[in-house]
Parts: C-alpha cells; sequence; structure tokens
C-alpha cells in the first residue's frame, strides 16, 4: 500500500496480506528497479552515541556494505530490519531509500537538512522549484539603497514570498513552483532559496532541504523527529511503500521554512 510523499497517511491494509510472520515483498518499493534489488539483507541496527550515513560513497559509519547500492540518482540500502536508536545525520548529494524486509523503528533523530546554502542530499539546486530573486531599488533624495528578499524555494507545498517594505517599488522574490505531489513522482529534495535583491552583497538564498524515502514490507514506526528541512528551500520526506501491515508515527516531521524576509541581501 502506497503512503503518499510530504505526509504520514496510509491506505487500509489489504484483507489478504501476508501473516506478520512471513512479510512479503511482492509489492516492489518505489523508484527501486527490480533488478537493483539485493537479497539476503541484515538487520540494521544504528546504536552507540551517533550514526552518519553518506549517499555519495555509500558508507555507514564510513563503512561500505554490500547491499547499500546506486542506482541513479538514488542511493539505496537494503536491509532486513532497521533501527535508529541513536541521532542519525544523512549527508551527501543522493536521495536516500531504505527498503526493509521487515519492520523500520525509528527511535531517534534524523537530520538532512540543509545547511545555509549548503543543500541536503537530494535537493535540487536549480529548476522550477527554486525562489525568484529579490529586488533593489535607489532612493535618489537619501542616496539609499532598499531591496526585498528572494522567495522560499518549494516542493509539495508553496514556498513563502520574499519580505519587502514596499511591494510596489520592491517587489518581493516569488515563491518556486511546486512539484513532486505525487507518489509515482522522482523523488527529490527541495529547492534553493531566491537570492536576495541587492546585486553588490545580496545574500544567497538557503539550499533545499533533503530526501528520505523509508520502504517496508511489513511496518514504519516513527517516535522521533525527521529534519529534512531546507535553509530556504521546502524538503521532503517520503514514507515510499508500507508494502503489507501497519504504520505509525509519534515524532515529527520538519519540511522547511518560511521563504526569504526582507533585507536578505545582508
Amino acid at each position: 500500500m502506497e503512503a503518499p510523499q510530504l505526509d504520514a497517511s496510509t491506505d487500509s491494509a489489504p484483507t489478504d496480506a501476508a501473516p506478520l510472520d512471513a512479510p512479503s515483498a511482492a509489492i516492489p518499493p518505489l523508484h527501486v528497479f527490480a533488478e537493483t534489488i539485493v537479497d539476503g539483507a541484515t538487520d540494521v541496527v544504528l546504536g552507540g552515541v551517533s550514526a552518519t550515513i553518506d549517499t555519495t560513497n555509500l558508507t555507514i559509519n564510513g563503512a561500505t556494505s554490500r547491499y547499500f547500492v546506486r542506482q541513479a540518482p538514488y542511493a539505496i540500502l537494503f536491509v532486513d530490519a532497521l533501527a535508529v536508536q541513536v541521532p542519525l545525520t544523512i549527508i551527501g548529494t543522493a536521495p536516500l531509500i531504505v527498503v526493509a524486509r521487515d519492520r523500520i523503528t525509528i527511535d531517534s533523530n534524523i537530520d538532512l537538512h540543509a545547511i545555509g546554502a549548503t543543500p541536503g542530499p537530494g535537493a535540487q539546486t536549480s529548476g522550477a522549484g527554486a525562489g525568484g530573486p529579490g529586488a533593489s531599488f535607489l532612493v535618489p533624495q537619501v542616496n539609499e539603497r532598499e531591496s526585498s528578499g528572494g522567495g522560499g524555494g518549494s516542493y509539495g507545498s508553496l514556498g513563502g514570498p520574499g519580505g519587502t517594505s514596499d511591494p510596489t517599488r520592491i517587489p518581493a522574490g516569488a515563491s518556486g513552483a511546486r512539484y513532486g505531489g505525487r507518489a509515482t513522482d522522482p523523488l527529490f529534495g527541495g529547492s534553493p532559496g531566491g537570492p536576495g535583491g541587492f546585486a553588490d552583497s545580496g545574500g544567497g538564498g538557503g539550499g533545499g532541504g533533503g530526501a528520505l524515502q523509508l520502504s517496508s514490507a511489513r511496518s514504519i514506526r516513527v517516535s522521533a523527529t525527521i529534519n529534512a528541512g531546507g535553509g530556504g528551500g521546502s524538503g521532503t520526506f517520503d514514507v515510499g511503500r508500507v508494502m503489507n501491515d501497519s504504520w505509525s508515527a509519534s515524532g515529527r516531521f520538519q519540511q522547511g521554512r518560511p521563504g526569504a524576509r526582507r533585507r536578505r541581501c545582508s
């Protein structure tokens, strides 16, 4: 059964679902080709103090795995079960897809947000979702330049408009166009915010948030925060597919920040 992008809802379980002691992967995960699937994956338990998954180098805490593979443009991690018990940071340039034959349990925070202008893993760096630039106006009487902020990047929802003190003279940067609202759309992260209006020293827009898809043949439980926010772009968290049993969440999903505000050109 599908769980649409950007929310935590799922369709009801089919009446002929496999018993809990025999999870079924008959329904393939979203975005994963049949020829990419690697059988025999083991449990991945992220414990200790903290953990890092790198989608560029395909490593978990610096170690490679034959079950962590590339299917462009994605990094795909196959597991039997996944347990996140310590804070997890996801870095790199590719969206992360986790495919589990058994349960996925998230008991500690996952972070894949943008840091300033540096995008999260799998974020867009340009395109229609990017926020528009702010404007600038020279006030000749006082020889002072006033500028508006760039618009916020978009994803499944619109980014916020840039701030301005005078919408007529100094129009704010517009938000980017929405995309990625359907479960079958490619898995991408958020888009960057637009730059501030002052050409000489206008600040660049923040990077878009990262992209994460969790797919399980049995169940997904989230009792922590998944932060895919952007520094000006909107992020994505995609519970890609609970293929057999159940989905539950008692944590939070952070998907972005408002668009730029006035004088973002500092």
